[in-house]
């Protein structure tokens, strides 16, 4: 339809076949009267509404949960046995390390360069045709 046919077509709808309903609001703003009077309410107390939230809340409506420390931290004693051996031989623990790592595991990759070095041949040309623009 072009932009005349739809005008049309609005002018000559019947009003009438539509249906009566009634608006219902589910969730209203509040008031004017109500904005101001809980700022009021912050300006004088700013943590009341926060503590009467805190107050009004029903603890029988948490569920009981059961906590799993799955990465414990070290106890005082681990660490100090820890900086005592690190002070002793710094070195020791890299060696460890090194010496434990199994090589097998590595793969063979081959390096792909994208984006190369010119050669001398392409550095010669672009400083002559610098030389020969810039003058």
């Amino acid at each position: 339809m072009c932009d005349a046919n739809v005008k049309i077509a609005v002018k000559e709808f019947d009003k009438t076949t539509l249906r009566k309903t009634e608006t219902e609001e589910k969730c209203t703003l509040p008031t004017k009267a109500e904005i101001d009077e809980e700022k009021k309410i912050n300006e004088q107390e700013p943590g009341r509404m926060v503590n009467e939230e805190v107050t009004r809340f029903n603890m029988k409506k948490l569920r009981k949960t059961k906590t799993e420390e799955r990465n414990p931290l070290p106890t005082k004693e681990e660490i100090e046995t820890e900086k005592k051996i690190n002070q002793e031989e710094p070195a020791r623990m890299v060696n460890d390390e090194v010496t434990r790592f199994n090589m097998n595991k590595l793969r063979k990759t081959k390096t792909d360069e994208k984006n190369p070095l010119p050669s001398n041949d392409d550095i010669v040309a672009e400083k002559k045709l610098t030389k020969g623009g810039c003058k």
